[in-house]
């Protein structure tokens, strides 16, 4: 526990790339197979029944959020940590609005398959803007002559 907390203490951006390229991982393991065979999925949870069928194409786009919504999660506390509640919240506010008139001008159009790319890209937007916050607020600061 010691050890974890220096390394957390002295390379805090090298931990952040870490914890999200782990958490990306573990979350990519469990998408990737839940896309591979949707059909069983949802076979399985619906008991077989065939009115439930055509969602397992919903269930291999709306999938691939998970992983992105894993890292969010993490970069979420990160934010909160760095006492950046502030801009965590006008991001995710932001975002939710834009994912809300997407919507609502897309599923008219498209129907559900809408919302299943919206979430995704939702997400990717919202992981592009805590990323970015993230790695700059704890980037390593080094002068180029010392003092």
């Amino acid at each position: 526990m010691v050890s974890l907390r220096r390394r957390i203490s002295a390379d805090p951006y090298s931990l952040v790339w870490l914890s999200t390229g782990g958490t990306f991982l573990a979350a990519l393991a469990i998408a990737a197979p839940l896309a591979v065979f949707r059909e069983p999925v949802i076979a399985l949870l619906s008991g077989g029944r065939a009115e439930f069928a055509p969602s397992a194409d919903l269930l291999a786009v709306m999938v691939w959020a998970y992983p992105l919504m894993s890292v969010n999660g993490l970069l979420s506390v990160v934010m909160m940590a760095t006492d950046e509640q502030r801009y965590l919240a006008a991001t995710l506010g932001i975002i939710s609005l834009v994912c809300l008139i997407a919507n609502l001008l897309l599923i008219p159009h498209y129907g559900v398959f809408a919302l299943c790319y919206v979430l995704p890209a939702s997400e990717v937007l919202i992981l592009a803007a805590l990323l970015t916050r993230c790695l700059r607020r704890l980037r390593p600061t080094h002068t180029a002559f010392p003092h």
